[in-house]
Parts: C-alpha cells; structure tokens; sequence
C-alpha cells in the first residue's frame, strides 16, 4: 500500500537525513534556474558587437 523512495545513507557511525529523490530534482532544477538568472546573455552580446 506504499511506495519506499527515500534514501537513507549511514557512513561508519554517521547518519546523514534521508532525503526523496523527487525532491531532490526539484532543488537542484530550482537552484540552476537561479544560477543561469545571474549569468549574462552571451548570444546578445556577441550580436551587438557585431552590429557595431
């Protein structure tokens, strides 16, 4: 009756948070969104240069 999509990782005496793997496409899809906000057009940069 339910689905077990969460994984759980122990090293030695560490346990580190159990996250889903849903979960984490959506950060990491989220994070390069916000990453490629702050890098600059290129493509409209080089066509002004070209223009001038």
């Amino acid at each position: 009756g339910f689905v077990v999509d969460f994984i759980d990782f122990y090293w030695n005496t560490s346990h580190y948070p159990a996250f889903n793997i849903a979960d984490a496409g959506i950060f990491v899809g989220a994070i390069l969104i916000i990453w490629e906000s702050f890098k600059p057009d290129t493509k409209t940069s080089q066509e002004q240069s070209s223009r001038d």
